[in-house]
């Protein structure tokens, strides 16, 4: 294994010395230990050991090189391409000489051990129980999306345990993932390749990550928790060589899914929701692991997922959360969107009651959902996607501030917005409302509004006046003037319908 002067710092405990250091934390140029021959050039990857007597006064290094050096170097050594480290003038020779030796064999048997474990077991469960004496601080490897793969800690007392058993498996809590979401420290890890120190602010200790990749793509990532020792400067070092044949065991690992459905499910759900014609058989099967009846009584959730969910990798973690706190669901993902299906008979929560509980999470992960009405028959799935996609699209325009739309509350919106689509408004509204409403510009009133508040309280007088703090006398001479100058028969029912649409028309108009 190569190793870096750094590493040698930290472990040769036995001795006091200064050091200099040119090279990076993560650097690995030294394979070999070298006693110093000023004859012989220099080589980065060779650690070289000598006493100050044996330097020349100049020394010239084209790339960083290693020194161990038994009493105080010339000058010049000191501002050269070097990585010095100084001990004292009566420290013997061959007594440092065989404490770097067995720092070099010391951390060549662990690389051995990691070889070994891929060999024959080719688990990072493994990789990290072989790496706990290097460590000694807990190492947990979570894949992108915030899951825990695995784990490895010495035994404690119960409460100075970082992990347990049931955390295996398991992606990060909802607070802790929408913390990280906007935690610019977590975003920038995302995308680095060399380790990094993540501040304590958000868990209590200081995490020291390194991200696996596969194909160049970020996949997963090894976290050492500050918890039992201070990190060292080591450990950058180590890291990465416990990431290099963790990234040799992903290959194998597969992908980590984000719910627990039977195979192919999460294939026949988007073959359902593009309405696309499915096995009856399969889709029965299917019902059946989650003891769904096909004419049980659900309803359905969109959670677009954001260019920013993207980003932070965290709508796996969202889709998991929401399908373990959500009960009588099942949750998958299909055009760009978190799909969450509750099954409201088995669940025996009404349609409220579950909105309520989803609010927290779609709040908390400052994210939106649009909903669907309750429907009975699995089969109609499709159709009601449709619904909570259409209250999503419609609702974020109607009003950005709310976190959760319901379709009953944008239906007529969105159907008038898809008919008159095209159209001019005055094409479609009714002409007595548009000579009323040129009247009002040109006279000052509000005759329209009036009109509006009528109709929509069914034509109740004593509900519109109230509405507009209007006495009884004032209102009923304003509806007179209203129905002359619009030559409107209000006793008409297809007369109304269409002045209420013209109203709808005409506030999508404005709206836009």
């Amino acid at each position: 294994m190569n190793l870096n002067l750094y590493l040698i710092a930290d472990y040769l405990t036995a001795f006091s010395f200064q050091t200099r250091f040119v090279d990076d934390l993560s650097a690995s140029p030294l394979t070999s230990l070298r006693l110093f021959d000023p004859e012989q050039p220099l080589y980065p990857s060779r650690l070289y050991l000598a006493a100050a007597a044996d330097l020349p006064a100049l020394i010239i290094a084209d790339e960083p090189c290693s020194i161990i050096c038994i009493g105080t170097p010339p000058d010049a050594y000191l501002k050269s391409n070097l990585n010095l480290l100084v001990l004292d003038s009566e420290v013997s020779l061959t007594r440092v000489f065989n404490a770097v030796e067995e720092i070099f064999l010391r951390f060549n048997q662990w690389e051995a051990q990691l070889q070994t474990v891929f060999y024959t077991k080719k688990s990072i469960k493994a990789l990290c129980d072989a790496s706990l004496d290097v460590f000694i601080n807990p190492i947990s490897v979570y894949t992108s999306d915030l899951k825990l793969i695995c784990y490895a800690e010495r035994e404690k007392p119960d409460q100075l345990m970082l992990f347990n058993t049931a955390d295996n498996e398991q992606y990060l809590s909802i607070d802790e993932i929408n913390a990280l979401k906007i935690d610019t420290d977590f975003i920038h890890t995302i995308n680095t390749r060399a380790p990094e120190i993540f501040p304590k602010d958000i868990f209590g200790y200081r995490i020291l990550i390194h991200n696996l990749h596969l194909q160049n793509v970020y996949v997963a990532r090894i976290c050492i928790s500050e918890t039992d020792r201070p990190i060292k400067n080591s450990d950058f070092l180590l890291i990465q060589t416990l990431a290099f044949y963790s990234e040799l065991c992903l290959r194998d690992h597969g992908d980590q899914p984000y719910n627990h459905h039977p195979k192919d499910f999460d294939s026949l759900l988007t073959e359902l929701l593009s309405h696309r014609e499915v096995d009856a058989r399969a889709l029965e099967k299917y019902l059946n692991y989650y003891h769904w009846n096909q004419s049980d009584a659900f309803c359905c959730c969109q959670l677009p997922i954001s260019s920013y969910e993207k980003s932070t990798l965290t709508a796996n973690a969202l889709a998991f959360q929401l399908s373990t706190h959500i009960s009588g669901s099942c949750v998958s993902q299909y055009d760009n969107a978190i799909v969450l299906i509750i099954n409201l008979t088995q669940s025996g929560k009404t349609r409220n009651q579950h909105l309520a509980n989803l609010a927290y999470f779609i709040r908390d992960g400052i994210i939106k959902a649009g909903v669907s009405n309750e429907f009975n028959g699995f089969a109609k799935l499709s159709a009601y996607y449709q619904q909570a996609k259409i209250a999503y699209e419609v609702g974020s325009l109607y009003d950005e501030t709310l976190w959760c739309y319901r379709y009953e509350y944008y239906a007529l919106p969105f159907l008038i917005a898809r008919s008159s689509a095209g159209y001019d408004p005055e094409v479609l509204c009714a002409s007595g409302l548009l000579r009323l409403r040129e009247y009002d510009q040109k006279r000052g009133r509000n005759y329209c509004e009036v009109l509006k508040v009528y109709l929509e309280n069914n034509m109740n007088i004593a509900k519109t006046i109230r509405i507009l703090f209007l006495q009884r006398a004032t209102f009923l001479y304003q509806l007179k003037r209203i129905t002359e100058i619009a030559h409107l028969n209000l006793s008409n029912y297809p007369t109304r319908l269409h002045l209420l649409l013209s109203f709808q028309i005409l506030e999508q108009q404005n709206r836009c």
